[in-house]
This record gives C-alpha cells, sequence and structure tokens, in this order.
C-alpha cells in the first residue's frame, strides 16, 4: 500500500504538537486526571489532526477528505496557541509565565498544516525534500547573515567609542549593513552564481509607480493595523532602536534616516529579497515563496523585539513586520528589480524615525 510522504510528514509535525500540548502553555496549566495539561483544546486538537495524518499516511482516507482535515486540525492548533497567548491582553486577565510548549504546538501546528497542504496538491517525496532543503537554506542564509552582520559591525563600534553615541550607532548600522551585503555576495560565490543574480537596475516608471504605491500602501496597512491592535487592547513591542532613543539619545534617529535608504533598506532586501525569496522560486511557485521569506523575515526580527515580560507584544510586532515583507516580497516579485523595495523600505523606515524623532525632540531639529 503506498504512503503519502507529505502525510508522513504530517505524522511526526502533529505527534510534536500533541506531546507539546502537555508541556506548560500559559500559567499552571489544567488538570485532568491527576495531569497537567497545557493545553486541552490545544491537545484535542492535536489528536485530531495526528488521526487524520495517520489515515492519509496509510491512504485509509481520501485525499479530498484527509488533507483538509488533517490541514484544518493543524491550523486550529496554532489558532488555540495564539489565543492563549493574546488572551489575557484579550480579557484584561493577569499573564501567566510562557511556557515551552506553547511555542513548540504552534510551530509544530504551522509546519504541520504546511504538510497538509502539501498533502493535498500531492507533492512528491522528491519535491517535498527539495522544498524542505531551501526553506532550511533560507532560512540558514537569513541567519547566518544576521549574526556576520553584528559581528562585523562589533569592531568598528568600539573603535568610534568616544564620540557619541549617535555615531557609534551610526556606524554600527552602517557596517551591519555591510556585512549583510558580503554574506549575499558570499552566499551566490560559494553558489557559483554571477553578481548578475542581484537584481539592480535603473527603475522604470512602471517601477516607480510600484514604489510610490507600495510606500502609500505600506503606511496605509501600517495605520489600519495599529488601529486594530488599539481596538483589541494589544500593543506592539520596542525595537532596540527606539529604546535607545526613548533612553536620552534621540539624535541616534537623525543619523538613521539616510541610513534607511543607503544601508537599512539595501541590505535587508538585498538579502532577504533578492537571495532568500528569489532562492525559494525554484521550488516553491512565486507567490508562496513571497510568504515563506516573509516568514524567514520577520522570524530573524524576534531579537530584536523579544520581550520576555510581554511575549504577546513581541508576537503582535512579529505579526506586523511579516505583513509589511508581504508587501515588499510582492512588489519585487512583481517588478523584479530589487530597487523597487528598497525605496519602499527605506522610506518607511525614514519617515517611521523622522516622526518618532519630532515625537521624542519635540522639534525636527
Amino acid at each position: 500500500m503506498s504512503q503519502s510522504p507529505a502525510a508522513s510528514v504530517g505524522v511526526a509535525l502533529a505527534g510534536v504538537a500533541l506531546a507539546a500540548a502537555f508541556l506548560p502553555w500559559m500559567g499552571a496549566g489544567t488538570t485532568v486526571a491527576g495531569l497537567t495539561v497545557g493545553s486541552v483544546v490545544g491537545a484535542a486538537l492535536a489528536g485530531v489532526a495526528l488521526l487524520a495524518f495517520l489515515l492519509r499516511r496509510h491512504e485509509l482516507l481520501p485525499r479530498a477528505w484527509g488533507a483538509p482535515l488533517a490541514g484544518l486540525a493543524s491550523g486550529a492548533v496554532v489558532c488555540a496557541a495564539i489565543y492563549t497567548l493574546l488572551a489575557p491582553a484579550l480579557t484584561d486577565a493577569t499573564a501567566g509565565a510562557l511556557g515551552s510548549g506553547l511555542p513548540v504546538a504552534a510551530f509544530s501546528g504551522l509546519f504541520a498544516l504546511g504538510a497538509a497542504v502539501a498533502d493535498g496538491a500531492a507533492i512528491s517525496a522528491k519535491r517535498l525534500s527539495r522544498m524542505v532543503r531551501d526553506v532550511a537554506i533560507a532560512s540558514a542564509v537569513g541567519l547566518i547573515s544576521f549574526l556576520v552582520g553584528m559581528a562585523l559591525s562589533i569592531i568598528p563600534t568600539s573603535i568610534v567609542a568616544d564620540v557619541g553615541f549617535a555615531v557609534q550607532f551610526g556606524v554600527f548600522t552602517t557596517f551591519f549593513g555591510l556585512g549583510l551585503a558580503l554574506s549575499a555576495i558570499a552566499y551566490l560565490k560559494l553558489r557559483e552564481i554571477g553578481l548578475d543574480y542581484i537584481d539592480i537596475r535603473m527603475p522604470s516608471k512602471r517601477d516607480l509607480a510600484y514604489a510610490v504605491g507600495g510606500v502609500v500602501v505600506l503606511y496605509g496597512a501600517a495605520i489600519a493595523i495599529s488601529i486594530l491592535l488599539q481596538s483589541l487592547g494589544l500593543s506592539g513591542a520596542e525595537s532596540s532602536i527606539e529604546q535607545q532613543a526613548r533612553e536620552g539619545n534621540p539624535t541616534l534617529l537623525l543619523v538613521l534616516i539616510p541610513l534607511s535608504w543607503l544601508v537599512i533598506g539595501p541590505g535587508e532586501e538585498l538579502v532577504f529579497r533578492n537571495i532568500v525569496q528569489k532562492s525559494l522560486y525554484d521550488s516553491f511557485s512565486e507567490r508562496a515563496a513571497v510568504v515563506v521569506a516573509s516568514c524567514i523575515f520577520a522570524l530573524i526580527h524576534i531579537p530584536q523585539y523579544y520581550s520576555a515580560t510581554n511575549p504577546a507584544s513581541t508576537f503582535t510586532t512579529l505579526v506586523v513586520i511579516f505583513i509589511l515583507s508581504l508587501l515588499l516580497g510582492e512588489t519585487y516579485r512583481r517588478t523584479g528589480n530589487l530597487v523597487v523595495p528598497i525605496l519602499i523600505h527605506g522610506t518607511f523606515n525614514a519617515v517611521q524615525f523622522f516622526q518618532l524623532y519630532i515625537q521624542l525632540a519635540g522639534s525636527p531639529v
């Protein structure tokens, strides 16, 4: 009897999600028959997903029914984890400590959902293996580029320790961006790919229209998301840059305004759009590659926004970053010109820095 390769992967992932449901989620958990369960709902949903994947694995349930059932149950595990994380803020209740079970269940459920989609699409074992490999490589490229940027910025920043914090931060940001660029070039060299792989060219009128429209849509989305979060009683996490500015160093924001166009936008878009997203085109559809690359882009920002005291704010901020990244990725997909998302990204950051400076300093100069 034939087996579905995606369903086999789903069995493992749903099993992990089920096990994670018995670990702490938020607070002390629930006692059932003398056993402490992190989430009864999560355990039930993961159990349904596991059963559906098992039946699909052995072709005991038709693909038309089994894959959607496994996908719905897996997605519901993710939703249960998200609700558990956000419930204290939504209900004004006291939040318990975040346990290890919740993020493990959430990520396992998310990947299990992907396995269900792959099973529904009847993706072969060879293609599924290639997709997993390419996502792993793309994620590693994003993470390594971030680490290289951090490492490269440490020494020059320490050299200019006596010239003021704003200049130090400017030097740090510049060398961080340089690290991203060097990482991208190193990746191309290792893969024996020429520099013509980098999609930088003079923008056409169509490209400029996408850039202007992208900035407008990006700000519209940011405002809409902000209003939605406020209406739900949720708040985002402050970035390390915003924290430093609020601690008496607002002038660093003025330094970061030009660097948004010259360093931050070019460096991040080169790595996450031209390298990460484009490298996924071989195994995913281009639209799916935009989504996967945006997930990687959001997760890479965890160190910048992580808040141990308020993990819900970290989550909401990462969701915002993911949504904004979708727009950047889609404009790159449509135009094939890296300059377009660079202009959108740089302008968005620059205006944000300028607005925050006015708020903290009381005037633009």
